[in-house]
């Protein structure tokens, strides 16, 4: 079985189409648990117009999506376990059918298993493929999550050889997990796109970059990666949003980010 976990909060344009592209799987051996951040707008409703299909099912105040998804992990029954963001959906109907063979070779080592998702932009404007095999992935995976989250698929016994995820981060906190899960075995890639994911996220909102350079600091003292601030590409990018944001403010300066820098219009 697998356990899909979503967490919500005010999603009330885009839980419907995430939902439905679970319900048409070729693939009938999954749950679903949804945990909702005590939304306001009509994300409550639909997930109720919802609750015959939704294995666990709760609405309450949170302290973000890490403690969301772990309010969720303490009630799985599934073997493996993967996240969707409200706004994520699975590529096609056979995605989990295609998953069943990957599951059934996976060894007793192999914790994770991840593949290519296909992102797209607010307006659901397509913006690129990406997902590396492991031995590109690898090279970078300290630094930067190469390992692309929604889509990827997580062993129940990660949740005792790692636990759950700190949510003392707010945004890094899948990061920090993955790497924390890595140390019990390589992981398995999937070539093809699993999951078609949004980047309406808070992982790149611009207006959220000073926090992210706190927490990658805190992510990488956490788990002895040194430098502890790495100077690279992704870390000269982030101190130019910042310094965008300050010049500008927080209006036009994620206006003039999300031109310039992340391309969208």
């Amino acid at each position: 079985m697998i356990s899909i976990i979503i967490a919500t909060y005010n999603s009330g344009k885009t839980i419907q189409r995430c939902l439905d592209s679970i319900y048409n799987q070729n693939f009938a051996s999954y749950e679903i648990l949804v945990k909702d951040g005590a939304s306001t707008d009509n994300t409550v409703e639909i997930l109720n117009s919802n609750v015959e299909k939704i294995y666990y099912l709760n609405t309450s105040n949170d302290n973000g999506v890490y403690d969301a998804w772990n309010h969720c992990l303490k009630r799985i029954n599934g073997d493996w376990f993967l996240f969707l963001g409200s706004d994520d959906y699975f590529e096609d109907c056979n995605f989990l059918f295609k998953m069943n063979e990957y599951f059934v070779k996976a060894d007793e080592s192999t914790r994770i298993i991840y593949g290519k998702n296909k992102i797209i932009n607010d307006e659901g404007d397509f913006i690129s493929v990406v997902g590396d095999e492991w031995d590109i992935a690898k090279q970078k995976i300290n630094s930067v999550m190469t390992i692309r989250h929604p889509g990827c698929f997580h062993h129940k016994s990660l949740l005792e050889l790692a636990g759950l995820f700190d949510d003392k981060f707010k945004i890094v906190g899948d990061h920090h997990y993955i790497l924390r899960s890595l140390k019990f075995g390589d992981p398995i890639f999937y070539p093809f796109v699993g999951v078609v994911h949004s980047l309406g996220g808070i992982s790149t909102n611009p207006n959220l970059v000073n926090r992210v350079i706190k927490e990658t600091y805190k992510l990488r003292r956490d788990l002895n990666l040194k430098p502890f601030v790495k100077i690279d590409t992704h870390f000269v990018k982030r101190v130019v949003i910042s310094g965008i944001i300050f010049l500008f403010g927080k209006k036009y300066g994620s206006q003039v980010v999300n031109y310039i820098v992340l391309k969208k219009k």
